[in-house]
């Protein structure tokens, strides 16, 4: 069974919860892949008390996030703030969005971002199944608190939604499944040009938003495809100098 972990589009990706939560994401992207993200996490109580059983008192580690994200090739985290114990908020800056899943730099378009440019117009992509999955596994472990891992179905050992449900339940407690059902990821993405196409989503206000339930993220019975096509904003051109 391949690894099965909580991802997103495009910073995507940085919801990689094992845990029932609501995640609110938007991003700006440019028309070569770079842009700016402001992410919003927030954890349930009952997995609030699930995860700060051992008496840390902390759902995330911001020090840790922090190190985790800027390991990625050309990404800077600019603000992380843990306003609450169970809310997390980051202002992300990044040279190439196929960076959140890459080790090396320059990224490739055979990772489960890819960034296209055709015919005037820009795509920027996110395919993940269980084989993919298992090139977030070491964004995952940066990132995240140790325990959202012991919540993931494969440390649960479990196949099915049914079974995950069942496990969930007895790790929190009776409204853990109904909270797990619940939990979605939202993402909106706002480009530097004309929005023209999406899949996944749908367009409002001249913005592409994906609202993803997060049990669909976890378990992967099927492959998750997202994309935003636009027609970027030209650049301006270099002023002559005067003679």
């Amino acid at each position: 069974m391949g690894e099965r972990v909580c991802t997103v589009l495009l910073v995507a990706a940085l919801g990689l919860l094992a845990a029932a939560c609501t995640a609110k994401q938007t991003i700006d992207l440019k028309g070569d892949g770079s842009g700016t993200a402001t992410v919003r996490f927030a954890v349930e109580k009952p997995f609030v008390d699930y995860f700060t059983a051992d008496g840390g008192g902390k759902v995330f580690d911001a020090a840790r996030v922090k190190k985790g994200m800027e390991k990625r090739p050309g990404f800077a985290v600019e603000r992380i703030a843990t306003p609450t114990p169970e809310t997390l908020e980051m202002d992300l800056a990044f040279a190439d969005i196929r960076s959140l899943f890459a080790d090396g730099a320059p990224p490739a378009n055979d990772g489960v971002i890819s960034v296209t440019q055709k015919d005037g117009k820009t795509t920027v992509a996110l395919h993940l199944d269980r084989k993919k999955a298992k090139e977030t596994a070491g964004l995952f472990a940066e990132v995240s608190n140790p325990a959202f891992k012991e919540m993931s179905p494969r440390q649960q050992r479990t196949r099915t939604e049914k079974e995950y449900l069942e496990a969930i339940e007895f790790a929190v407690g009776d409204q853990g499944p109904a909270l797990m059902k619940a939990s979605y990821l939202e993402l909106t993405v706002k480009v530097d040009g004309t929005l023209v196409g999406q899949t996944g989503g749908k367009i409002v206000d001249g913005a592409a938003v994906f609202r993803v339930p997060l049990l669909k993220m976890l378990m992967l019975e099927q492959p998750l495809d997202y994309s935003v096509t636009f027609v970027p904003t030209p650049k301006k051109a270099a002023k002559k100098p005067k003679a």
